[in-house]
């Protein structure tokens, strides 16, 4: 087990958790139903899964490391904030800095 679950919505598509130990692990996915805006419940006519694998590193550097914003709760200021993430890929015979 890589990734410890602590909060699932109630309908399945969100999780909250933490990792466990470094490594990769796959995640599946199954769409049982979906509700409409007047409330009433369907299900897909077809079977839909998805699968993706999910990294989980040792250590990740968030660069830079405090943003300060103005705030004023009459304008209420909507931000779009990019930040770059850092890992350091480690092998017996490579040493790589990786950034997305």
């Amino acid at each position: 087990m890589f990734f410890r679950v602590d909060y699932r919505s109630p309908n399945g598509t969100y999780h909250y958790g933490v990792p466990i130990k470094k490594g990769s692990a796959v995640v599946l996915a199954k769409l049982l139903k979906f509700t409409l805006v007047d409330g009433s419940i369907l299900e897909p006519s077809a079977e839909v899964r998805v699968k993706a694998e999910m990294e989980i590193y040792q250590t990740i550097a968030i660069n830079p490391k405090e943003t300060i914003l103005p705030w004023d709760p009459r304008v209420q200021p909507k931000y779009e904030l990019r930040w770059n993430v850092s890992f350091l890929l480690r092998a017996d015979f490579l040493h790589a800095f990786i950034t997305h």
